[in-house]
C-alpha cells in the first residue's frame, strides 16, 4: 500500500485533525502518547531536555507530510522521547493505538503497512545523528585551531619582546658604525665619501633585468669583464658614463659596495623592528595605521630586503602610480616579502626564473598582481594554501611553518581587501585588491 493510500485511509477523517498555534505543544518529553501523528501543514520542532546541561536542545524539525511519534507508537512504549511544539500555524491528523490491532484486506497488520514509514523515520534519525556528529567534529577542529593560535600568540609576544631587545642593540651599533665609516671617509678623500653616501642613501635601485642590459653595454663599450661591468652598472644607476669616469668608478667601487651594505643593514634593522611590532599583534594589540602610505614604496622596501634571493631572478615591474592608503607600512612590506619569498622558493628548479609585479588602480580601488613562472600548484593544495600551518615546502629542503600566506590573508582581509591565487602550467599569480575607501 502506498503512503498516499495510508494517509487517505487513516488520516482523512476531520474528527481526527486539529490546529496548533506557534509555540503550542503537541507532546511533552516523557509524557504518555498513544497516537501516530501526521503533519498536514506547517512546521514542528522536536526539543530534548538534556539532564546534564539542564537546557532544552533542538534535535529535529518536522516538515508537512512527515509523521511524528513513530517510535513510541510502533514500539508500543507509548512514551514520547522529546517535546514537540509548533513553530508556525500547523494542522495535524492522528491515528489512535487501537488501530494497531487492525488487519487490512491483504492480511497485513498496521505495522506491516507502515513499514516504509518506519524505515523512513529510521533513515532520518540516522541522518540527524550523522549531521550532529559532523558538526561536533567541525566544532572540535575549530576549538583546536583556536587553541593553537592562542598558544602561538602567547609565544609570539614573548619572542617579540626578546628580539626587540636584541634589535635595539643592533640598531644602535649599526648607526654608530655608519657614522664612524662616514667620518673616516671625509676629507681629503671626498670622492670616496660621495660614492659611500650615494649608495647609503639609495641602495640598489635597478632591477636585475635592467642591470644585465646596462652591464652588457658597459662590457661592449669599454671592454670590461662581466663582474666589473655589473658592479659599475649598479653604481651608475642608469646615468651616462664616459671613458674618463671608468677610472673613478674602479677606485670607488669598494666604497659604493660598503655604502650599499650599510644601506641594506639599516633598512633591515628598521624592517625587523617593525616586524617585531607586528608580531606582537598575535599576542594582542593592533598596529597603528596612518594616512598617506605609498604602496609602491612598500614594494621597493620588500625588494630591497629580498635582494639576495632575487639576484638569480628575472624581475619584471609594471607599477603605475597609486593613490596613497590609510595603512601601516610594515604590514604591507610583510605582505610583499611573504608572497615574493614564496615565489623565489618555488623557482628553485625553474629555468629562466621570473617574478612579475604589476600594480594599477581603477574606480573600484587598487590592484596588485604578483606572479612567477614556477611549477603549477596542485588544485588540492591550492584550496588550502591560505590555511594556518599548511605548507608546500618539503622538510629537509626548506624550513616553513606554513604561516606566511595565512598572515598575508589576515592582513589583506583587515584592509577590507581580497586575496586570490590562480595557478596554471604557465605559472602562479596572486591578486590583491584594496577597495577605494581605504585610500
Amino acid at each position: 500500500m502506498s503512503l498516499d493510500s495510508l494517509r487517505q485511509r487513516y488520516f482523512a477523517a476531520p474528527e481526527h485533525q486539529r490546529d496548533l498555534q506557534p509555540g503550542e505543544r503537541l507532546l511533552e518529553q516523557g509524557a504518555h502518547n498513544r497516537c501516530l501523528y501526521l503533519l498536514l501543514e506547517g512546521r514542528v520542532r522536536g526539543r530534548y531536555l538534556a539532564a546534564a546541561e539542564g537546557e532544552w536542545l533542538d534535535i529535529l524539525q518536522v516538515e508537512a507530510g512527515r509523521f511524528m511519534g513513530v517510535h513510541s507508537f510502533f514500539s508500543r512504549s507509548f512514551v514520547s522521547y522529546c517535546r514537540l511544539e509548533a513553530m508556525t500555524p500547523c494542522r495535524v491528523a492522528w491515528l489512535d493505538a487501537e488501530a494497531l490491532n487492525e488487519v487490512n484486506s491483504d492480511g497485513l497488520s498496521l505495522t506491516e503497512q507502515f513499514m516504509p514509514v518506519i524505515m523512513e523515520e529510521l533513515k532520518q534519525r540516522q541522518l540527524t545523528l550523522n549531521q550532529a556528529y559532523l558538526q561536533q567534529m567541525h566544532t572540535e577542529r575549530q576549538l583546536l585551531q583556536a587553541e593553537k593560535m592562542s598558544t602561538l600568540g602567547q609565544l609570539a609576544a614573548g619572542v617579540a619582546h626578546e628580539l626587540n631587545n636584541a634589535i635595539a642593540v643592533i640598531a644602535h651599533s649599526s648607526h654608530s658604525l655608519i657614522s664612524f665609516i662616514s667620518g673616516r671617509l671625509g676629507q681629503p678623500d671626498k670622492p670616496a665619501q660621495d660614492f659611500f653616501n650615494r649608495a647609503l642613501r639609495s641602495g640598489q635601485l635597478r632591477s636585475s633585468s635592467q642591470l644585465r642590459q646596462e652591464a652588457r653595454v658597459l662590457e661592449q663599450t669599454f671592454g670590461l669583464g662581466a663582474t666589473q661591468a655589473r658592479q659599475f652598472a649598479r653604481m651608475l644607476e642608469g646615468a651616462p658614463v664616459g671613458q674618463a669616469d671608468i677610472a673613478a668608478l674602479a677606485e670607488g667601487v669598494s666604497h659604493w659596495e660598503l655604502g650599499r651594505e650599510c644601506h641594506d643593514m639599516a633598512l633591515a634593522v628598521k624592517h625587523a623592528t617593525n616586524i617585531v611590532r607586528s608580531v606582537k599583534q598575535l599576542g594582542g594589540g593592533e598596529a597603528a595605521r596612518h594616512p598617506g602610505v605609498q604602496l609602491l614604496d612598500t614594494i621597493d622596501e620588500a625588494l630591497a630586503l629580498l635582494n639576495s634571493p632575487l639576484r638569480r631572478i628575472n624581475l619584471q615591474l609594471a607599477l603605475s602610480p597609486l593613490t596613497p592608503l590609510l595603512a601601516n607600512e610594515t604590514e604591507w612590506v610583510q605582505i610583499w616579502v611573504n608572497i615574493i619569498k614564496n615565489g623565489c622558493d618555488a623557482l628553485a628548479q625553474t629555468p629562466n626564473p621570473t617574478i612579475w609585479i604589476r600594480a594599477d588602480e581603477d574606480s573600484q580601488g587598487v590592484r596588485v598582481l604578483v606572479g612567477n613562472n614556477g611549477p603549477q600548484i596542485p588544485p588540492t593544495m591550492l584550496e588550502r594554501i591560505f590555511e594556518p600551518h599548511f605548507t608546500t615546502k618539503r622538510e629537509g629542503q626548506r624550513f616553513g611553518l606554513g604561516l606566511g600566506l595565512a598572515i598575508v590573508k589576515g592582513l589583506v582581509d583587515s584592509y577590507g581587501g581580497s586575496l586570490a591565487v590562480c595557478s596554471q602550467a604557465a605559472g602562479t599569480e596572486f591578486s590583491i585588491r584594496i577597495p577605494k575607501h581605504h585610500g
